[in-house]
Formats: structure tokens, C-alpha cells, sequence
């Protein structure tokens, strides 16, 4: 069950920053909104609400790696389930 959940995290934060990447920098011709980097948000949460630590430029990179901390935190937990269990 950990591993599927994992899996499914991954390929959803996959999917939403490819989907940020390519509005935000309008390749295949697609405009760029400022709604693009919304579910990298909610992946995020609620790491990428302190993603304002640093300067203002890069608060977009670093919202985009917010839901890296969640994913590291879920293979965490399995791996101390899968001990204790």
C-alpha cells in the first residue's frame, strides 16, 4: 500500500510540475497564466506556504520543490512502518 501511494504521489508531482514548466515558460505554444503552478501548491502543503524564506525571484523554484518534502516524508513513514511491522 506504501509504495502505491508513493507511486501515485510521484507521478502526480511529475505531472504538475510538467504541466507548470510548460505554461511557465509557454512551450507548445501555450500561454503563460499565473495558475499554472497551483497544484504544485497543494502538493506542497503545507511546506509550500514557508516557501517565501527566501528572495523573491526564486519563490517559485522553491515552491516547486515543496512536494519533494512531502514524497521524502511519505518513504519515511513506510520505511518505519515496514520496521515496526
Amino acid at each position: 500500500m506504501c509504495k502505491a501511494l508513493i507511486w501515485i504521489g510521484s507521478i502526480l508531482y511529475v505531472a504538475a510540475l510538467g504541466i507548470w514548466i510548460i505554461s511557465e515558460y509557454g512551450l507548445f505554444g501555450q500561454d503563460s497564466t499565473a495558475f499554472s503552478g497551483i497544484f504544485l501548491v497543494f502538493f506542497g502543503m503545507p511546506w509550500s506556504m514557508m516557501s517565501n524564506i527566501g528572495p523573491e525571484s526564486i519563490w517559485p523554484y522553491l515552491t516547486a520543490l515543496t512536494p519533494l518534502i512531502n514524497i521524502l516524508l511519505l518513504v519515511g513513514i513506510c520505511k518505519w512502518i515496514r520496521k515496526k511491522g
